[in-house]
């Protein structure tokens, strides 16, 4: 939903689901290949992003970028959308 949402805008969008750790090479290369990574987490730390920034060539790291939300409800599509096309504006500014 979110990213119907978010391709409903003009943007293009691509998913790198991260499913275990140790990271999989796969995702260094859909960094690699992507120029801005958001690495959205529906909780409030930003667990993912932290392992994300410690896993990844130190070259890569300023492509990663954090949506760490939760207010304690289910997941809402439009609210997330929101928060990364949010995040988006900031980084492009």
């Amino acid at each position: 939903e979110i990213d119907d949402i978010l391709e409903d805008t003009g943007m293009k969008v691509s998913q790198c689901r991260v499913r275990s750790l140790p990271l999989s090479p796969r995702v260094e290369d859909f960094v690699r290949s992507h120029e801005l990574i958001i690495v959205l987490e529906i909780n409030r730390d930003g667990q993912m992003y932290a392992i994300l920034r410690k896993e990844l060539p130190i070259e890569l790291v300023p492509k990663v970028h954090s949506v760490a939300y939760s207010d304690g409800l289910p997941p809402r599509g439009h609210v997330y959308a929101d928060a990364v096309m949010e995040k988006i504006q900031e980084v492009r500014e």
